[in-house]
């Protein structure tokens, strides 16, 4: 195993996995890759202008998809940094797509052999509501996937 990537989103439960990956990766030799997914809106294209669709649907304009590209990679800097491990050894991927694609193809992209991420841990109504990245990630994922479900 050469590359693990670490599916991040800005929250200490997507963050709950880095202790166990970085042992994995210190164990293994392996780099590692933080991705965070941007996704598109219709405002962040700059195609539609806030309020777009029924009343309420979009009543903020959300920023442009290049200032949250840089938003998300001073992110995902500040996570490496907080790692301490040498530069050569994490990447960082704010990767501009949709969830789960995005995390499927960033593994495509960096040749990672394995994904481990936290899940939020929301079960029934919850997810089926609103679904999950990380049951689709495993259902579609090339490589193993390692799922952490952090203390709550």
């Amino acid at each position: 195993m050469k590359c693990i990537l670490i599916p991040l989103d800005g929250s200490a439960l997507a963050e709950a996995i880095i202790p166990t990956a970085l042992d994995l990766a210190r164990d293994l030799d392996a780099r590692i890759v933080l991705v965070s997914v941007v996704v598109p809106t219709p405002t962040t294209w700059g195609g539609a202008a806030a309020g777009w669709g029924p009343v309420g649907t979009w009543d903020v304009a959300m920023p442009p998809i290049d200032e949250q590209t840089r938003d998300t990679e001073e992110y995902l800097a500040s996570v490496k940094a907080q790692m301490q491990v040498a530069d050569d050894r994490i990447t960082v991927d704010a990767h501009v797509g949709t969830l789960p694609r995005g995390i499927l193809d960033a593994v495509e992209k960096h040749g990672a052999d394995l994904v481990a991420m936290s899940t939020h841990g929301r079960g029934g109504l919850g997810r089926l509501v609103m679904g999950s990245v990380t049951d689709m990630v495993i259902r579609l994922a090339r490589v193993p996937v390692l799922v952490v479900r952090p203390p709550i």
